[in-house]
């Protein structure tokens, strides 16, 4: 996870740091083999409602962006996995968490 201070070092434009996590599926999911498409990473905490709301709308604008190199990755690291594998399903998220 970067923190807010590794964040303010980073200006405009610059590559963002390699960052590896695991999924939900228990794949490795690295920042550092999306180069060259556009990704969109969806930070979000099961209990924020603000976070919930943004699900439905990546959703929805997943299909037009299908055949343009875009990449939805939802990153959660704050929630135990059983929770976020119940929001999953709840939400019916279909890109990597």
């Amino acid at each position: 996870m970067l923190t807010t201070s590794v964040m303010a070092d980073i200006e405009p434009g610059t590559p963002v740091p390699d960052l590896t996590l695991i999924s939900s599926e228990g794949e490795k999911v690295q920042l550092q083999d999306m180069l060259g498409s556009v990704t969109i990473l969806h930070l979000w905490k099961c209990n924020w409602l603000q976070c919930r709301a943004e699900i439905p709308h990546l959703k929805k604008i997943m299909p037009d962006y299908a055949d343009k190199s875009v990449k939805f990755v939802s990153v959660n690291t704050r929630d135990p996995k059983g929770q976020v594998k119940a929001e999953i399903k709840r939400y019916k998220i279909n890109y990597p968490v």
